[in-house]
């Protein structure tokens, strides 16, 4: 359990975070919020089998977040598409693996480790394909001229 905490956030959120593009930037905004609601009620003393929700909420939002990102990316023809598809499935993968090690042992903070560690990386990411979702037109499907 988490204890003695000065503060109910656990990520918070910075102007440098904004990606100027703004469905990215309101579904990385839930996510964080998300996450801090994980963290709040872990400070409340619920147990990891009472949040099983939540964690299930930010599983499913990260997944539909990853692949609203890899719909936008494909449609600017991103060069490094595979990769991103990757890092991912890898990144799913891992908060599901985390999410199953944290109930059967009871170790909710492996999931805001693991949530913390995976924000910065994403961060990161962002620094090559933020340039792309600036390209991105809005649309998920072209138009071919025939």
């Amino acid at each position: 359990m988490v204890k003695s905490l000065k503060t109910n956030i656990y990520i918070h959120w910075q102007d440098d975070d904004v990606q100027g593009e703004m469905i990215l930037d309101e579904q990385h905004r839930a996510i964080i919020a998300t996450i801090n609601s994980f963290y709040y009620f872990l400070s409340q003393g619920y147990g990891v089998q009472e949040l099983k929700p939540t964690l299930e909420l930010i599983l499913k939002y990260m997944l539909f977040h990853l692949k609203t990102e890899e719909g936008i990316l494909m449609t600017t023809e991103y060069p490094h598409i595979k990769n991103y598809a990757e890092i991912e499935k890898k990144t799913v993968d891992g908060l599901k693996k985390t999410i199953q090690t944290a109930i059967k042992y009871e170790e909710p903070e492996e999931v805001l480790l693991f949530l913390k560690h995976w924000w910065k990386d994403h961060l990161r990411e962002h620094e090559s394909i933020t340039p792309y979702c600036h390209e991105w037109s809005g649309e998920y499907c072209r138009v071919l001229d025939r």
